[in-house]
């Protein structure tokens, strides 16, 4: 089933499309009625399968647009996308409009590069209030104008609207009761291009095989081809039986009409127009409003005529509604909402709120498109005897490098730099020692991480999120020949542990040796600050440019007076020249694409050496091939990462999502090894999709009921005679389900934790002087998305609003351990005041004893915790979309023992790759459903356990919110 709703599009012009009279005041054909339904000019009468019509011939009609843009941020830059959409309705008295009730539209849709996207439409700086957002035209027939700005095309005349009123029975699944109504803000002036049209009596009977007209600005064919000027049709009207829609149709409120044949029919973007009869009124041939355009199945389509609301089965709303229009929204102050129950709350569930390829030759990369970049800075100054005296010099070099652990930076060995030129009358070389200056070859290097433009680092200090290091060791290949640049490779140890995020994230390495097997015209990516032409400098902002792999007989005849040794080298440029790496490039990774788990990831396979000049025709560049070294590089790089097996440690920040027992080995992460279950490397965080461990940045304030729960407990301890204090940190997420209660899983509230001391001991959550209640030792964070500033105590990193929990209620039969009965009730000590940030979320039917019916179909999760079982916290929310499997299809691949399926859900990944992992325990897990004629997102499960964080063939497990609606109610009025 098609609805015929808006077709939206970006910047250029996008119809809605699914398919829309008052007693004179309000226009009915009654006895008394003598100005409605005329038209002073003749109709044509043959949208699909029609004509143009003559202009003004149906005066009545009116073209609704539908006007938007927002600010959109993708990649840290801010686009401005703009939408518009048209729909028809029709003038059934001076400032009142009928059209249908799909024409007001909650959500749009839109494409950048490539890739789509959803934006709630929502009140904003452009436009104040939902009116704002819709113009009407009246006495129009040519459009275009409205568009491009060309008045003169267009006579017709523009109206504001002051409201609009749904059908409060609209029902957007099934498209019942498809009918609004629209108040202008000015009475509209008419004439003879303007009219108002006749409503029918509401016993007006229409025979079978009724002639019937349609007009609109839709599609003229279904490949979508729409019309600029007004279209119009003659069509049929059936009685129900010769409808052969087979979906179930309510015939007192819908009308069937089309042809049996095909071939004419209303399309998309004639949603809201009318379905027209003609009748003789008080002596005069008058257009008699029957219907609203609604919906069909595709356009035009044999044996399936479009469906019309019946307008006289709404006569009483209608006229109620032109009396005393009621508003639909309270524009005026930010919507407030009271959800008692949840899943009768209309408000619940609300949302409102790739790198560039193509260094020599190529574009600046989108910033953080390649995280595991690393920044290597050669500083040596260094004293001298001229033909003047002695004299101070300082030689600058940089490289670059390879984040591939958290403490390893994989780089050429011709970074590591012997000797310095410098000019002084005439060029001069210098030895590189320690001095005064430089006590130790290692001091002279620093390494930045999270670096794109290299104008935030300076001597007073960096940007975030630049990370900056010191060199605890570096290591050339000791085959290193720098004469002929075989064994270029080299490994720098950094003086401290990275702290991933989304910035920066460790690179893929290849999984086996000799890879890439195929290289001939393969594409690869290279990205850099180096050189952008032989003589131009370094670039400020970091460069990426896409290119091809050449295989070694072709790079053999290129440099034929050079030995090469193909099985530890690689060959890649354009043949054509202009493009290539070039001077400070050294280090740098050539990337080529590999699927790995089931995800498209970036892998370094070679390492930029040299080559002859810069972008020469003829002359691809050399690379060190790393599959050739990857146990070399294992043995050189060895990752300082400890984790304790239930927490993961940020400082004194300790988060729970609880894992059960993996004898999954995720060693070969260590060296960000492409392996069966490594997920941590390659992520490309600002790849716009919504794919949390694989997925990505949500955007602010997208689920805007997921709290953050935080635990912080201060204790005294003796240890070794000695008193001592402790404290303790930990969070989890959340559901914000109506002004006071959070649903969350019950694990999240500890009992006991562990300390390492000489030995581990167990330390007791009990209260104290610090915290004279259990509830005090937590609090919650609402309308919340980068957390940073709750863990620094930098409140203006977070807007969200803090508050504290007057109790909690774990289920009563939980047991820790075993994952079943895994949800908790909090109750905070006051009411949240709602706003587009915070809104509760919905919960499902309890008509449905086990929701949802489906599987296989996608669902979503949200949460702070780590992007990787062995990985870091990112300091903003991430969500993710899965799959919901079968507890059949979970059995197969979890142990089932104390597996209550009935209770729990299972979903994610079987070839893994995206999942929640540790910290996102007790966040939601939501489904897209239609709630009160809206889709909205259902909060369906809580985070509950998981085996790994994203391995292939384990799914995770979420409490089955369901089950449990009985209790939610129940408790959430304690």
């Amino acid at each position: 089933m098609i609805n015929r709703y808006f077709l939206i599009f970006l910047i250029l012009f996008v119809k809605f499309g699914i398919r829309y009279s008052f007693d004179c005041k309000p226009g009915f054909s009654g006895k008394n009625c003598n100005k409605c339904g005329i038209s002073y000019k003749e109709q044509n009468v043959r949208i699909v399968g029609g004509r143009e019509a003559e202009p003004n011939s149906w005066p009545s009609i009116a073209l609704i647009v539908f006007s938007y843009k927002f600010d959109f941020e993708i990649a840290n830059k801010i686009v401005i996308p703009t939408t518009r959409a048209t729909c028809g309705g029709t003038l059934i008295d001076r400032n009142s409009i009928l059209t249908a009730a799909h024409c007001f539209l909650t959500d749009v849709s839109f494409d950048l590069d490539g890739q789509k996207f959803e934006q709630k439409v929502v009140p904003n700086k452009y436009f104040p209030t939902y009116e704002s957002m819709y113009t009407v035209y009246l006495g129009l027939h040519n459009m275009s104008g409205i568009f491009d700005k060309i008045s003169s095309i267009y006579p017709g005349k523009a109206y504001k609207v002051e409201e609009f009123i749904l059908h409060p029975k609209y029902d957007a699944f099934r498209v019942e009761n498809d009918i609004a109504f629209i108040k202008l803000k000015n009475d509209v002036v008419l004439d003879k291009n303007v009219q108002i049209a006749c409503l029918p009596d509401k016993n007006l009977a229409i025979n079978d095989d009724t002639p019937g007209w349609v007009a609109g600005w839709g599609l003229i064919n279904a490949k979508g081809i729409s019309s600029l000027t007004l279209q119009n049709a003659k069509i049929t009207i059936y009685v129900k039986t010769q409808c052969y829609d087979s979906s179930p149709k309510n015939w007192k409120i819908q009308i069937c009409a089309g042809e049996k044949s095909g071939g004419i029919d209303t399309c998309q973007g004639d949603s809201g127009g009318p379905l027209i009869i003609k009748k003789i009124i008080n002596g005069i041939e008058r257009s008699v409003l029957v219907g609203i355009t609604s919906y069909g199945y595709s356009c035009g389509k044999p044996r399936y005529p479009g469906i019309y609301t019946r307008i006289s089965a709404f006569l009483n709303w209608i006229i109620e509604t032109s009396k005393k229009v009621n508003p639909l929204i309270n524009h005026s102050s930010i919507p407030s909402f009271n959800c008692s129950k949840t899943n009768q709350c209309n408000t619940c569930g609300l949302r409102f709120v790739r790198p560039n390829i193509r260094i020599l030759g190529g574009v600046e990369a989108a910033p953080y498109s390649w995280p595991s970049m690393a920044l290597i800075r050669f500083n040596y100054t260094f004293e001298y005897n001229n033909s003047i005296g002695e004299s101070v010099r300082t030689v600058i070099y940089k490289c670059a490098g390879s984040l591939i652990n958290n403490v390893s930076v994989l780089t050429a060995a011709n970074c590591f730099i012997t000797r310095v030129k410098f000019f002084d009358e005439v060029f001069k070389y210098v030895q590189v020692r320690p001095n005064k200056f430089f006590p130790t070859i290692r001091s002279m290097y620093t390494v930045y991480l999270g670096v794109h433009d290299m104008n935030d680092i300076q001597d007073s200090g960096i940007k975030s999120p630049i990370q900056k290091f010191g060199i605890h060791s570096f290591k050339k290949h000791p085959r290193f020949n720098s004469s002929n640049n075989f064994n270029d490779i080299g490994i720098i140890s950094l003086d401290r542990p990275v702290q991933f995020n989304q910035y920066i994230q460790p690179a893929c390495l290849p999984k086996f040796s000799g890879f890439p097997r195929k290289t001939n015209n393969r594409s690869t990516w290279i990205a850099g600050w180096g050189y952008t032409s032989p003589s131009s400098g370094y670039s400020n902002t970091l460069r990426n440019v896409k290119m091809f792999l050449y295989d070694g007989k072709f790079c053999q005849n290129v440099y034929p007076n050079v030995v090469k040794n193909w099985n530890k080298q690689l060959c890649a440029g354009a043949y054509e020249g202009g493009k290539d790496t070039c001077v400070g490039d050294a280090g740098a990774p050539l990337f080529l694409k590999m699927k790995t788990n089931g995800l498209n990831r970036f892998v370094v396979s070679g390492i930029t050496s040299y080559g002859e000049g810069c972008g020469r025709p003829g002359f691809p560049a050399l690379y060190t091939k790393v599959s050739s070294y990857l146990t070399w590089i294992n043995a050189n790089s060895k990752s300082r990462i400890k984790t304790s097996r239930y927490f993961l440690k940020r400082s004194k920040i300790e988060s729970g999502r609880k894992k059960r027992k993996s004898n999954k080995a995720v060693k070969n992460c260590r060296y960000g090894k492409v392996g069966k279950y490594c997920d941590v490397c390659g992520n490309q965080f600002y790849n716009p999709n919504l794919k949390i461990v694989g997925g990505i940045e949500a955007k602010a304030h997208s689920w805007p009921s997921t709290v953050l729960l935080r635990f912080k407990y201060n204790y005294i301890y003796i240890y070794k005679n000695e008193t001592k204090q402790g404290f303790k940190s930990g969070f989890c997420g959340g559901n914000l389900i109506d002004r006071r209660t959070i649903l969350t899983a019950a694990h999240c509230f500890i009992k006991k934790f562990p300390i390492h001391l000489d030995k581990t001991y167990k330390v007791n959550v009990v209260t104290n002087s610090f915290h004279p209640t259990f509830e005090s030792m937590y609090t919650v964070y609402l309308g919340l998305h980068g957390n940073k500033g709750v863990f620094d105590g930098t409140s203006s990193i977070h807007p969200g609003i803090e508050m504290s929990i007057d109790k909690f209620i774990v289920h009563e039969n939980y047991t820790e351990g075993i994952f079943v009965n895994d949800i908790a009730i909090i109750k905070l000590s006051k009411e949240v005041k709602l706003d587009y940030n915070i809104q509760p979320a919905c919960l499902p039917n309890p008509k449905f004893k086990s929701y949802p019916k489906k599987y296989d179909i996608p669902v979503w999760a949200a949460g702070w915790g780590t992007l990787a079982l062995n990985g870091s916290i990112p300091w903003i929310l991430h969500n993710v979309k899965m799959t919901l499997y079968n507890y059949t299809q979970c059995d197969n691949v979890i142990d089932s023992k104390n597996k209550a399926w009935e209770k729990l859900i299972c979903a994610g990944e079987m070839k893994g790759g995206k999942d929640t992992c540790l910290g996102d325990s007790g966040g939601p897990l939501f489904v897209k459903d239609w709630v009160n004629g809206i889709k909205k997102y259902v909060l369906v499960g809580l985070t509950s356990s998981g085996d790994g964080c994203g391995n292939p063939n384990s799914p995770g497990v979420y409490t089955k919110i369901s089950e449990y609606l009985k209790w939610i109610d129940i408790h959430r009025e304690k």
